[in-house]
């Protein structure tokens, strides 16, 4: 398959996982409302979580990617760890509740209640943290897998950002007039979720066929039929 050809599969893969991004930050939200009791709240908490987590995730995982020769595989196995994550997310959010539930009625007469809406923000955050630190290193293994010439950078880095941000408005659109009001909450963060799986195991099926591409060049037989081909145009040549 050619380079050209995969770009254009990868980036719209990228639209894609900028849906899902943003259909999760609506349905967080919307389960966080009810675990903390209050919309404004919820959405503070999942605002900084997915920033924080994008922010976090940018810079260690873009670090990791250097050392990485198959970026492709990497982003399919973190689109894999997202949509894995989010699949469970609704049993995972049912267990906070209770685990908050547990903690409230362990204190002896009435718990503070400063005390246990901090807990509700710890408990939030937790829940959270792991599937935006994964998104965050998204864009960055990306961008390495993208740039092979540096003059190249800052317009590759501009189209990824770009198709991201607009499958993320895309996204809101989905879930906030169509997806939760057709399917409901739970539903939706799955619909999410197997995309995100669908999406990861793109990634990983196309990333095998650069990786064998790439042996094939680096043999010693593709080698000698290179040399081979300039030896035979230099002859033409003279």
């Amino acid at each position: 398959m050619k380079f050209s050809n995969i770009k254009i599969i990868v980036i719209f893969l990228f639209i894609l996982s900028g849906i899902c991004g943003l259909i999760y930050e609506v349905v967080w939200s919307k389960y966080l409302a009810l675990f903390i009791g209050s919309t404004a709240y919820s959405h503070m908490i999942v605002l900084a979580t997915y920033m924080g987590g994008l922010a976090l995730g940018a810079f260690y995982l873009g670090r990791y990617s250097d050392k990485v020769k198959n970026q492709l595989k990497l982003y399919g196995l973190l689109e894999l760890g997202i949509g894995v994550y989010c699949l469970a997310y609704p049993f995972i959010i049912d267990n906070v509740g209770n685990l908050f539930i547990q903690i409230a009625t362990s204190f002896d007469g009435t718990p503070d209640r400063g005390g246990m809406l901090l807990l509700k923000f710890l408990l939030s955050f937790s829940t959270l943290i792991i599937p935006t630190f994964l998104m965050g290193g998204t864009l960055p293994i990306l961008t390495k897998f993208f740039i092979k010439h540096i003059n190249n950078a800052g317009k590759d880095v501009a189209i990824l950002y770009y198709i991201n941000s607009f499958g993320a408005v895309v996204g809101t659109g989905l879930a906030g007039f169509f997806l939760i009001r057709i399917y409901g909450v739970e539903s939706t963060v799955w619909i999410a979720a197997l995309l995100n799986i669908i999406i990861g195991l793109t990634a990983l099926i196309i990333s095998k066929s650069i990786q064998i591409n790439t042996q094939i060049l680096s043999s010693p037989e593709a080698k000698v039929d290179s040399n081979h081909q300039i030896y035979s145009r230099a002859a033409i040549q003279i």
